[in-house]
């Protein structure tokens, strides 16, 4: 079995810097401060990577992490953590400049990285089982429903409701890309089965619609119990980092 040490991580390293980040109120002002990115700081290119790493709050980390944990499993499995980190990173600072480009405002977050991971997945493994929603489901049919709808959302809107979409679409895009460079024959079936896949989501959709929505329930209470934890943590750590500097 692969030890998936390439997305584990990143993932702890995600955690470590919102534990961090949200130890004390000072804290979280200067992270945001120094290290989000936007369109008008492109002077400051550092930006564009740290901002992967900066969560606005614990259900956003939690939700990046559970695609990045099993997405990245997937590609550290099938091609290794080298091409896990290769893909992340240049899903995520794509994801970044296309959101300089139709954009405006600030954006964080490991979101871009992640859909670039689903989109590498989706074609160069989309029938490998994934539990995103707790239930065993291909990746190719998880990508369908988050990864194409992330695009049409970018379509119609590059930002709404505080979401990057055009950020989620052009990691996407970037990972796609990659799974085509690193291996062309697989990605040309992986196509293949992201066809079957849809038509499989098409016929069986009231089926469907029932697994997604308890699995969206049960994942609501994970991510509950997730801010409860996270909080809690990141308030611990600040009352050590005030006992160690004060």
């Amino acid at each position: 079995m692969v030890e998936i040490r390439a997305t584990k991580a990143l993932v702890y390293a995600n955690i470590i810097i919102f534990l961090t980040t949200f130890s004390s109120e000072r804290i979280t002002k200067a992270a945001f401060s120094l290290f989000s990115f936007s369109p008008q700081l492109l002077h400051e290119p550092w930006r564009i990577i740290s901002s992967m790493f900066l969560h606005a709050g614990a259900s956003h980390l939690f939700f990046n992490m559970v695609g990045l944990y099993y997405m990245g499993k997937v590609i550290e499995e099938e091609a290794g953590g080298r091409n896990v980190l290769l893909a992340f990173f240049a899903s995520g600072i794509l994801g970044n400049l296309l959101f300089a480009v139709f954009a405006s405002g600030s954006v964080v977050g490991a979101s871009g990285g992640v859909f670039g991971l689903m989109g590498a997945s989706m074609l160069l493994a989309p029938s490998k089982p994934v539990r995103v929603l707790f239930f065993p489901l291909p990746a190719g049919m998880i990508a369908i429903l988050y990864g194409l709808s992330g695009v049409l959302m970018a379509y119609y809107s590059p930002v709404a409701g505080g979401i990057a979409h055009i950020a989620h679409a052009g990691g996407l895009l970037a990972g796609a890309v990659w799974a085509f460079w690193l291996s062309p024959k697989k990605s040309v079936k992986g196509i293949a089965l992201l066809l079957a896949f849809a038509a499989v989501l098409f016929l069986f959709a009231p089926f469907f619609f029932i697994v997604f929505g308890i699995g969206s329930a049960i994942m609501g209470f994970a991510e509950a119990a997730a801010g409860f934890i996270l909080y809690g943590a990141a308030k611990a750590l600040g009352v050590v980092i005030g006992f160690v500097v004060g």
